[in-house]
């Protein structure tokens, strides 16, 4: 039998238009009523063969026999790795371009990536969950947005859980890595501790894998944000713990970062540890922190120079001052002193040069109050015992 042709009307309304023409006129039934039967019409001889015809077309042509659209039809596993393979090209162009708006979208077609891998290669999924994060971090930490910091933590964290640390201890390392990052910065922008101790138990985490043997330049760079962590924890926190722990966290980041290898960053680690060793010196009657802090600050001024690093330096000699400044108050004589007043000066020229009035003023305070107590010494008169070290003025060591 010949194959019909399709129609473009659809079968239910071609069948109605038939029955409609050959529906019998009303003197077609003239006389039924009388007994006689209606003379047969054109109308019904035709109707033997286009109801039948009708009837097949509507029969082949029901909706469960209608061909499935591109849409309808499964993608292969094939497929939908190559849409995620694509969607991931979209994200790392968006990133590129390194505004709010394209890490944003970069985000998203990470995000799509995930979707469409997920049923089929879930490491593969997890990877580009950790691009998600990693361009929400991007957003965050580039552009202060907080919301994505959090974000890109969340993922991190449901990252650390599924990851199989036995089998992938590297990339479960790398993620623990992260979400310290994410806490950190977090951390920097809220006035609680909580998002610095959840960062210091990551990076802690982190470096259980990534050890010195294994990777030294990373274990050391870790090591250096744990000690900056936990200095920044010791100023919001009760106890010296955390300040004796950055001590020993940026001892252990110094046996990588030289000074013949990185002078800045080494010189920059020196300098943070003078201010944990000073406000340690502030928090106890001995002179051994003091002490400490004192050498500390004189190996970063080896680097710090005031022909190169002219705000760097004079900071620093102000903080030696402030150094020797406490510890003369607790050693007999006005040798610590002197030198205090010698540091503050010099740091004093630059304060003025560079028209910081904040600083210039506290430097003046000190050198002031340093001056009283020499004249009081020389006089052999009692001078009461320095006031602890507050809070706020650790902020100006530090900054």
């Amino acid at each position: 039998m010949p194959k019909l042709p399709k129609m473009k009307i659809p079968p239910f309304r071609f069948l109605a238009a038939c029955l409609l023409f050959i529906r019998p006129k009303n003197t077609d039934h003239v006389g039924v009523g009388a007994g006689l039967k209606p003379a047969p019409t054109v109308r019904v001889l035709l109707a033997g063969l286009i109801c039948p015809l009708a009837l097949l077309m509507a029969s082949c042509e029901t909706p469960q026999h209608k061909p499935a659209t591109p849409q309808q039809k499964s993608a292969s596993p094939q497929q939908q790795l190559a849409a995620a393979a694509a969607a991931v090209r979209l994200g790392e162009a968006a990133q590129q371009q390194a505004s709010p708006a394209n890490y944003r979208k970069a985000a998203e077609h990470y995000a799509e990536a995930v979707r469409l891998a997920a049923p089929v290669d879930r490491a593969l999924a997890g990877q580009y969950r950790g691009k998600q994060a990693k361009a929400l971090f991007d957003l965050g930490d580039k552009f202060g947005n907080s919301g994505a910091l959090q974000e890109a933590a969340g993922i991190y964290r449901q990252l650390i859980v599924e990851i199989d640390r036995r089998n992938n201890a590297d990339v479960w390392a790398k993620n623990q890595n992260m979400l310290g990052e994410c806490a950190r910065n977090l951390g920097e922008r809220e006035i609680g501790p909580e998002r610095l101790i959840e960062a210091a138990a990551a990076y802690r985490e982190a470096l259980k894998e990534i050890t010195r043997e294994r990777d030294p330049q990373t274990w050391a760079q870790i090591q250096n944000k744990l000690g900056f962590v936990l200095l920044s924890l010791g100023a919001r926190a009760t106890g010296a713990t955390p300040w004796i722990d950055a001590v020993e966290a940026y001892r252990e980041a110094l046996r990588e970062i030289t000074r013949e290898r990185d002078p800045l960053a080494w010189a920059k680690i020196q300098n943070e540890i003078g201010s944990a060793a000073q406000s340690l010196g502030a928090r106890e009657t001995g002179t051994v922190w003091l002490t400490e802090a004192v050498e500390a600050y004189r190996e970063a001024l080896k680097v710090y120079t005031r022909e190169y690093v002219p705000q760097q330096w004079a900071m620093t000699r102000n903080s030696l001052g402030f150094a020797l400044q406490n510890l003369g108050e607790r050693e007999p004589g006005t040798a610590r002193l002197t030198e205090a007043i010698a540091a503050y000066r010099a740091a004093l020229e630059v304060f003025d040069q560079w028209s910081n009035p904040y600083y210039a003023t506290m430097a003046r305070r000190n050198i002031a109050l340093t001056q009283e107590l020499i004249e009081a010494r020389s006089r052999s008169e009692r001078w009461p015992p320095y006031p602890p070290v507050s809070a706020d003025l650790y902020q100006f060591q530090a900054e």
